[in-house]
């Protein structure tokens, strides 16, 4: 890809075959989104300026995102 050039991956992980897998990726993408922004509006605390709502919002992602690659079996 040349410099200063931008792609789009699209990526669906199913378990099963659609017809026309795309049909509904922006539905799709549009309501996780929301989703999203639901949890973290439960998550962030209030009082804080929209930037350090989203550095926490970035801080609390990666934290998400590591504790399902880093799996930690407390009873074990």
């Amino acid at each position: 890809m040349p410099a200063d050039d931008s792609t789009t991956v699209r990526l669906r992980l199913i378990d099963t075959e659609l017809a026309d897998p795309w049909a509904e990726f922006h539905q799709v993408l549009d309501t996780r989104r929301t989703e999203t922004d639901v949890f973290f509006e439960g998550v962030v605390p209030d009082g804080l300026t929209d930037d350090e709502r989203r550095t926490v919002r970035q801080a609390l992602a990666g934290m998400l995102w590591s504790k399902q690659y880093y799996y930690l079996d407390v009873e074990r």
